[in-house]
């Protein structure tokens, strides 16, 4: 009796560790990797295709649509009818 708690809780420990380390592993450290090398070769296409403005990133460039439209008087941004 006292020899199978004891195999269990060796057993409840070990998947306890390997479920730490598999998370650590597969949740934090691989994304890190992943991200960092996309950063590092392929810089300007990894943050995807951001439009900045006074240095602030203000929209994508394949999300949305352009507007031509002039400004009526007191605007500053063009707005649709």
């Amino acid at each position: 009796m006292n020899n199978s708690v004891s195999n269990t809780a060796r057993l409840l420990g070990a998947s306890l560790r390997a479920l730490l380390v598999l998370t650590l592993v597969t949740g934090v450290i691989y994304p890190l990797v992943v991200t960092g090398i996309a950063q590092a070769l392929f810089n300007n296409k990894a943050n995807g295709s951001e439009i900045k403005a006074d240095g602030k990133v203000v929209g994508s460039s394949l999300i949305g649509q352009s507007y031509n439209l002039p400004l009526k008087k007191g605007q500053q941004t063009p707005e649709p009818d």
